[in-house]
């Protein structure tokens, strides 16, 4: 399962659209040398490494204990340390810089994140969160009553789906200054986007949304597509800055 989560976002991060987003987001965090930045979400730790190699002092922080294993194994240079975005372990003021990618959606309270980040930044540090808008993904296909079930079911099965949307007020209402917000959309022409799908159809079956033999149809024409060099996802990245006062 987890060699199946790495492939997925290894094939993501390759993504030109995607290495876009996330390096106009280390520009963002204007970090300077030696000082320390926290990377909530770390996932494999490709930011920690980058950010690393530009000689901050990075924490990745992820819930999943399997995929820091990873992390660890990839960037020695890096600290890694169990935690969700909630309640992170470190103390008031530590950091410099704060990033979180496509974390918003799956926590339930973003404004509470948002509030925990504010707690471990020192004034002045940066913050920079990036992530889709989970409504605003679209895939290109014969089928769109399916397609729009599929990521219909995909969105019902995240706690905060519309959190990139909210990036700027959430920013704003935290007392954050300096509020900047682009859109660097992802589009996807190639197999990385399948297994996203599947996941999807996976849990349109299992919602009831729609059939087993509706969403394989629908799976093996996307398939196809891939095969036939005529598969499309889009999903808009939202990338919001500010700096904590």
């Amino acid at each position: 399962m987890i060699e199946r989560f790495v492939a997925m976002m290894d094939g993501f991060e390759r993504e030109p659209a995607a290495a876009l987003a996330r390096h106009r987001g280390h520009e963002l965090l204007r970090v300077a040398a030696g000082q320390r930045v926290v990377d909530v979400g770390c996932g494999t730790g490709t930011s920690v490494g980058e950010l690393a190699a530009a000689g901050a002092r990075v924490s990745g922080v992820d819930v999943n204990p399997e995929v820091l294993v990873v992390a660890k194994g990839r960037h020695p240079a890096g600290e890694f340390t169990e935690g969700s975005a909630e309640r992170l372990p470190f103390p008031d003021g530590h950091f410099h810089g704060y990033r979180a990618e496509r974390v918003y959606h799956a926590v339930a309270d973003p404004a509470a994140a948002l509030a925990e980040a504010a707690r471990v930044l020192a004034p002045g540090g940066r913050i920079v969160l990036i992530g889709p808008n989970w409504e605003m993904v679209g895939v290109d296909s014969d089928d769109p009553a399916t397609e729009r079930a599929v990521l219909g079911a995909q969105v019902a099965s995240m706690p905060s789906p519309r959190s990139a949307l909210r990036y700027r007020n959430l920013l704003l209402d935290g007392g954050f200054t300096d509020v900047a917000v682009e859109v660097h959309t992802a589009l996807l022409t190639g197999e990385t986007g399948l297994p996203m799908l599947e996941s999807a159809a996976s849990a349109a079956v299992g919602t009831g949304v729609i059939s087993a033999e509706r969403a394989q149809n629908w799976l093996a024409e996307q398939r196809e597509r891939v095969a036939r060099g005529r598969f499309l996802l889009a999903a808009p990245q939202f990338v919001a800055s500010a700096t904590r006062p």
